[in-house]
């Protein structure tokens, strides 16, 4: 009788270069997270992992944080300003760090909040 976790092998790892390329594959708005996951073979959750800097965090292009953000008015400001010339939401939340439903709730209030 074996043990399963005898048997269980570990996946290797992505070379760096392919996940700089995931990343910069995302951020450009080329692909997104389900396409890389896909073209890559490898799980959504990893590829969104990768994309956001939760996994491969000590390598280059990571700017990968574990530090909370709080959304404060100034940067509430420049996600509205940035999002009138043209960025679109993915965009912003992967340069800004919030999920894509907190730029979503920044932009909604932000409308709100114009006569």
């Amino acid at each position: 009788m074996s043990n399963a976790k005898q048997t269980k092998k570990r996946r290797s790892r992505l070379p760096k270069k392919k996940v700089a390329k995931i990343r910069d594959l995302v951020a450009s708005g080329k692909r997104t997270i389900a396409e890389v996951a896909e073209l890559y073979g490898i799980p959504y959750f990893t590829a969104y992992s990768i994309v956001r800097g939760y996994s491969y965090t000590r390598t280059p292009g990571s700017t990968a944080s574990r530090q909370r953000k709080f959304m404060t008015e100034e940067r509430a400001a420049r996600i509205v300003e940035l999002h009138e010339k043209g960025a679109s939401i993915r965009q912003l939340a992967l340069a800004s760090k919030f999920s894509e439903s907190t730029i979503k709730r920044v932009l909604r209030q932000a409308k709100e909040a114009q006569p």
